[in-house]
């Protein structure tokens, strides 16, 4: 029973001295969103000349928080990336500005009326962008970057897509990315935040490091 018992541990330790070593990549699409709250305004300023000859100001306008939403595919291949996106929400000032409306007496003492006006938001535009991304693939985490887009992406994977051994690696394409914008300008601008998932097809080719 002793010498049973020992030879049994002996596999049991074998076996984990085997253990795989998990290597993530990425692969195929991904369908994203991001998103970040955005505060704009839009303002007029009209002066009048009253019968006195003094100079006298008004302004109208007003502002507007909301939710600037982008979502689209990101599509990693050996160390690329591309992106075709959508952005909703897009804020035109000038239109914006233009709906303030400012009226002054016409009995020459110059008081004013004022209609603030509203925002005004230009359709959605659609983009396409690619570039080149890195990660790290003990764990999981990287960062991509567009060519001529001013934002990078830092990105956190999680879950299994598929997986598959070859050798001692176990390679694992993520389900999800849980994503986060910095802006290569300025680092003090707000970031996007969001995640994406693997929209998984018959073009998913398992072991994409084998």
């Amino acid at each position: 029973m002793k010498k049973n018992a020992l030879i049994a541990s002996l596999v049991f330790f074998s076996s984990l001295s085997g253990a795989q070593t998990v290597k993530y990549e990425l692969s195929g699409d991904y369908a994203f969103q991001i998103n970040r709250a955005q505060i704009s305004s839009w303002s007029v300023t009209s002066t009048c000349r009253d019968k006195y000859g003094d100079l006298h100001y008004a302004q109208g306008g007003a502002s507007i928080v909301y939710n600037i939403a982008i979502h689209g595919t990101l599509t990693f291949g050996a160390e690329e990336v591309t992106l075709t996106a959508t952005r909703d929400s897009n804020f035109d000032q000038n239109a914006s500005d233009k709906t303030v409306k400012i009226t002054w007496s016409i009995d020459g003492q110059c008081v004013p009326s004022v209609e603030d006006g509203h925002a005004v938001f230009d359709p959605a535009k659609v983009t396409s962008l690619s570039g080149a991304y890195s990660i790290d693939a003990t764990h999981g985490t990287g960062e991509f970057h567009l060519t001529s887009d001013p934002y990078g992406v830092y990105f956190l994977t999680a879950g299994i897509s598929y997986d598959c051994i070859v050798g001692s690696n176990d390679y694992v394409v993520p389900s999800t990315m849980m994503l986060r914008t910095y802006s290569t300008q300025n680092p003090d601008a707000v970031a996007y935040t969001g995640s994406a998932q693997q929209i998984f097809s018959g073009d998913n080719v398992p072991c994409p490091a084998g």
